[in-house]
């Protein structure tokens, strides 16, 4: 099998069970819409033993710079049935996105703060966070609730 981590400028993933620091990280996982719940409750009660037991793989989507979980997704393999006709059938392997959130606690947070504010204490990280907030502004669109430019103060 073929390794190819996937990264961004701002994320990178990681399986659930690749760090101890991850189980402490996902008590901090929130969804805010009530529909979600069921999305949070998975991650922080079952995901551990689905991947124990093999039913599912669980990864967590994470900034590069504070490693806070952005948001989370769970695979499991499957297959279709298909009718070939005459009784007859065949399957075909699929995989399935069984679960995907995104940390609402992470999305406040920025929006909240502003983007900029959190590297007031990293000098280096300046000139990659102007940079980084471009980008989170096409990620999570401006809206009232959720991030304002407005709210970064240099």
């Amino acid at each position: 099998m073929i390794f190819l981590p996937i990264e961004t400028e701002l994320f990178y993933y990681e399986h659930l069970l690749d760090s101890s620091d991850n189980l402490r990280l996902i008590k901090e996982f929130c969804v805010a819409n009530e529909s979600g719940f069921g999305l949070e409750r998975y991650l922080k009660e079952f995901a551990r033993q689905d991947e124990e037991s093999g039913a599912a793989r669980t990864y967590l989507v994470k900034d590069k710079i504070t490693h806070e979980i952005v948001a989370y997704y769970s695979l499991k393999s499957g297959l279709f049935t298909v009718d070939a006709g005459e009784g007859y059938f065949y399957s075909i392997s699929a995989v399935e996105l069984s679960n995907f959130a995104v940390n609402s606690s992470y999305r406040k947070k920025i929006g909240q703060y502003g983007l900029l504010h959190n590297f007031r204490s990293h000098p280096k990280m300046w000139g990659r966070a102007e940079k980084k907030l471009k980008c989170y502004s096409r990620i999570f669109p401006p809206t009232p609730l959720n991030f304002s430019t407005s709210a970064v103060i240099f």
